[in-house]
This record gives structure tokens, C-alpha cells and sequence, in this order.
């Protein structure tokens, strides 16, 4: 048996002890807060399942390119027919559409 199920059947002894018992022998049994307790009750339905950890994982961010973006990005560092031989290089019409774009041209 592996730590997360271990984790997963401890929180439900201590959920069903707390249910006999009351939160604050559970607390004091457990050597857990009051407030840990209080917590766990709400995500449990009845499964072992639902006593596992979730992701803490942010699902966005809001400083994410977009799609557009990093399309752009890749257009800009792609190599162009002029510097075959250059990788590295910046083709000129990615970059005047970039800045462009942004606003920092005025056309």
C-alpha cells in the first residue's frame, strides 16, 4: 500500500472517530486542529477516493501568451529564405508585424 492510499484511510478513521467521538477528542486523539477536521468532512461523499489530495496546480494564469502570440513569437525566430544559414535570426516582416500590433509603429 503506498503513502496516498495510507494518507486516504487515515483521514477516514479520523473522520469516523470524529463522528463518534466529537471533533475536539478527534483533534486531541489525532494530534490534529480543530479546523483540519472541519475541513476533510465537507469533501467526503462515502469513497476512499474522495480523501485524496487534490492539484494545487493553478488551471490559468494571467500573464499566459496567447495563441496569437506565440504564433507571432514563433514566426519571429523562425528562419527566413534571406538567412538560410542565420537560425537564429529575426525575420523583418514578423518583426515590424509584432511591433505593429502593439502599437509601438504607427502603422
Amino acid at each position: 500500500m503506498n503513502s496516498i492510499t495510507q494518507d486516504m484511510k487515515y483521514r477516514q478513521s479520523l473522520l469516523t472517530y470524529a463522528q463518534k467521538y466529537g471533533v475536539s477528542r478527534a483533534s486531541r486523539k489525532y494530534n490534529k486542529s480543530r479546523s483540519y477536521i472541519y475541513f476533510w468532512p465537507a469533501r467526503y461523499d462515502g469513497s476512499l477516493q474522495s480523501l485524496a489530495c487534490r492539484s494545487r496546480r493553478p488551471h490559468s494564469h494571467p500573464n499566459h501568451h496567447t495563441r496569437e502570440e506565440l504564433n507571432l513569437i514563433a514566426d519571429m525566430y523562425a528562419p527566413t529564405e534571406s538567412r538560410a544559414g542565420d537560425r537564429g535570426a529575426v525575420g523583418a516582416d514578423a518583426e515590424m508585424r509584432i511591433c505593429t500590433d502593439r502599437g509601438k509603429f504607427g502603422g
